[in-house]
């Protein structure tokens, strides 16, 4: 059987980094790819821009989608099914595209009174520290013993949805008691936002995975706001593993001799959009006073986007760390090292200790503008 060939990219900052545009350069349309969504959930945004003029953020779709790739939502990233609907639709109206889905059967699902209730809780802190996307809230819920059940289970077995909502209605009723809408019209729109996910999609667990050449697996958030991150302010992180780990973890138990490239991507500048710390923070004009980022706009839960400048040392330092565990034992799959610098264009560094480094034994990649055409090995 043709070794596999597997891809894994990660965020190496704050996010933002420009893992869509990473995810589309792999993936090549004269090869079929599944793309797997790692973690997190719809709060990503991965921006692909193509040569030909489609523009779209993904989110609950792989940003391999234009050049043909499928969709893998595993178990470590939660189902949005309002944003689901919302992005199918719009790749279908706009591009003409059926994205094929499978989903993970032990996936959690997010409701609207999660996302509710995430979005109250930001209201009186007064913080810039979430996406809206009810992620941190959908955790604590499963954690106090209010899942939905196995997606499995409960895509099959439609009549109970209103009773699990109206439990999950009860769990947050303390939270939410002063916020006067129409409940049962949300949950009635949700079910059928829920109907249309498995409508959609096909239940399966890793074991799909075996059934294509070429995988791309695509991480959301970067690793300075992961969990695994020591020095992450749990007020201003992810709560999951924005690094190798899930992915590896995959890999090692469903493939032997697979080649595996990790590619860890960076702006060639840091950007945060939030609050929280920031490294070497800058205003824009020290960087580049022509920047001008469209996917990341203010808005009212992460505030204004915010700059730094790059530190090379740090970043080799972070990726080491995030790396260790494949340098350090012996692994069933071949796995390189590589490094994707983004937004070449707005602002150019000495790579002279990212070549010295040994750490990136594959590529070292450049980027200078937005569609995948920009991308060169150099």
């Amino acid at each position: 059987m043709p070794i596999k060939n597997i891809k894994i990219i990660i965020g190496s900052n704050y996010g933002d980094e420009g893992k869509g545009l990473a995810t589309d350069y792999f993936c090549n349309p004269s090869e079929k790819w599944l793309g797997v969504l790692t973690n997190g959930t719809s709060q990503r945004a991965h921006t692909v821009d193509t040569i030909d003029g489609k523009h779209h953020v993904f989110s609950h779709f792989s940003s391999g989608t234009f050049q043909g790739a499928d969709t893998y939502i595993s178990i470590n990233f939660a189902i949005n099914p309002i944003t689901f609907v919302n992005e199918y639709l719009a790749l279908q109206n706009e591009f003409g595209i059926t994205p094929k889905v499978y989903i993970h059967p032990d996936c959690k699902i997010i409701t609207p009174f999660d996302i509710l209730a995430n979005l109250t809780e930001r209201e009186q802190s007064g913080l810039h520290n979430t996406c809206g996307n009810g992620f941190w809230k959908t955790l604590e819920r499963y954690k106090d013993g209010y899942g939905m059940g196995r997606v499995l289970y409960f895509s099959k077995n439609s009549a109970s949805w209103m009773r699990y909502l109206n439990n999950i209605e009860e769990y947050y009723k303390y939270k939410l008691n002063n916020i006067d809408l129409d409940y049962q019209g949300i949950k009635v729109h949700f079910i059928n936002d829920l109907q249309f996910v498995f409508d959609h999609s096909f239940i399966i667990n890793n074991k799909i995975l075996k059934s294509y050449q070429n995988i791309i697996f695509e991480n959301g958030q970067g690793l300075l706001i992961g969990e695994q991150n020591p020095l992450a302010n749990w007020d201003f992180c992810t709560p999951s593993n924005t690094g190798l780990l899930y992915a590896y973890n995959i890999i090692e138990e469903n493939f032997v001799n697979a080649d595996v490239e990790i590619c860890y991507i960076s702006r060639t500048y840091l950007t945060r959009h939030g609050d929280g710390g920031l490294f070497n923070e800058c205003a824009v004009e020290d960087i580049n006073k022509l920047i001008v980022d469209y996917t990341n706009i203010p808005n009212a839960c992460q505030g204004h986007l915010r700059f730094g400048h790059f530190d090379d040392k740090q970043l080799i330092n972070r990726i080491w760390k995030d790396n260790s565990f494949v340098k350090n034992t012996i692994d069933k799959n071949n796995y390189k090292c590589s490094l994707m610098l983004t937004h070449w264009n707005e602002k150019q560094i000495n790579l002279d200790n990212i070549k010295t480094c040994g750490l990136f034994d594959g590529k070292i990649y450049i980027s200078d503008n937005k569609t995948k055409e920009s991308v060169r090995s150099i």
